[in-house]
């Protein structure tokens, strides 16, 4: 009988052994790993031109372990990822979301573009997340709304001096209310007017949906002028002034290319003591080209197969065996005069050459 409660004795204190074993010896097991929740697209709706557009959003943990969130970025200054605190939207530097819980984040976008069109933000972070290490979000806009000018900016490229050019703007109402067009006006009217037009015969006010405007160059001036065509709207009481970007270049009837040089100049053969200009007529009509004073020392021949071109090329060469003033640390200059005929118009165009002791380079 001893025997028996001597093995029942001994049965006891191994599971006691054992027992204790498992509370105190056995290491705790680890938990899970974090795990990120998040939209990958985020979609604010339309919104006006110049508006913030704003939207929130949740970020969920369903891991076992705090997750954490840090360098946030995003592809522009225009767009970011916030967090409220006292109801102020502020920027995130980091953030810890514990296990089994969510948070609430906003995505922001100052909104750029032209009305009509839609636009696309990246936003991201890092996690430690390991099967996402990190996040990235697509925030959009499917349509800006305002007003859309087309074209937008007006560009007038190549003008030709003297010439009357316009071009019409159309302006459209894209998603804003009913505005009212109180006025349109150029704010640099020595370099373009602006002119309300009446809409087509046959087309209704609801069809043309805003205006029509015509932009007149002022062509009386070579060179680049611009400034801003500025549309005054009002929506009820509130007033709005928009701009549209108007630029151009007037050119003169005549171009020479190059019109400047200097010789002689370095090649791989030894000195250049010659070159071609090219004498362009900016509206496309022929000209014919004549060399009036050439200075001595140079020749110049005007390549011309007596066709009807707006391009002919004058060859310039030097003699360096002339007697030529040569320049020191200051090239001498030199002048050649073309007369250029151009329609009933005679023009008197010129090319400058520096003549100096040692070789320039090309």
């Amino acid at each position: 009988m001893k025997y028996v409660w001597f093995a029942l004795i001994t049965i006891a204190l191994g599971i006691a052994v054992w027992w204790v074993s498992v509370l105190y010896v056995t290491p705790p097991r680890d938990p899970g790993p974090a795990s990120i929740v998040f939209p990958p697209i985020i979609d604010l709706g339309d919104w006006e031109l110049g508006a913030t557009a704003v939207a929130a959003f949740s970020v969920a943990n369903q891991g076992d372990s705090t997750l954490e969130l840090d360098q946030f970025g995003s592809s522009c200054s225009c767009a970011g990822i916030e967090r409220e605190i006292d109801g102020r939207h502020v920027t995130i530097a980091r953030l810890s979301i514990p296990p089994h819980s969510e948070i609430r984040l906003f995505a922001r976008v100052a909104v750029r573009g032209a009305p009509g069109t839609s636009s696309r933000s990246i936003a991201w972070f890092r996690t430690n997340d390991p099967a996402r290490p990190r996040a990235t979000l697509t925030i959009e806009i499917p349509r800006i709304l305002g007003v859309q000018f087309t074209p937008d900016p007006v560009l007038f490229n190549n003008a030709s001096l003297g010439k009357e050019i316009s071009r019409i703007v159309e302006l459209r109402n894209i998603g804003t209310g009913s505005p009212e067009l109180i006025s349109t006006t150029s704010d640099s009217p020595d370099s373009f007017q602006a002119t309300l037009l009446p809409p087509p015969e046959g087309t209704s006010k609801d069809s043309l949906n805003l205006a029509r405007v015509k932009v007149t160059l002022n062509t009386h001036k070579p060179g680049n002028i611009g400034g801003d065509l500025l549309v005054t709207l009002r929506w009820g009481s509130h007033t709005k002034v928009l701009k549209v970007r108007v630029s151009a270049n007037i050119a003169p009837p005549i171009t020479v290319s190059p019109s400047e040089v200097s010789l002689p100049r370095e090649s791989g053969t030894g000195q250049v003591t010659e070159f071609t200009s090219a004498v362009r007529a900016t509206d496309g009509a022929p000209i014919s080209v004549r060399a009036k004073e050439i200075p001595h020392g140079f020749s110049v021949t005007v390549i011309d197969d007596g066709a009807p071109t707006p391009v002919k090329m004058v060859r310039v060469q030097w003699d360096l065996n002339s007697s030529v003033t040569l320049g020191g640390q200051n090239p001498s200059r030199h002048v050649i005069k073309l007369d250029v005929r151009h329609g009933e118009s005679i023009y008197m165009e010129q090319i400058q050459i520096n003549c100096a002791r040692g070789a320039s380079k090309p």
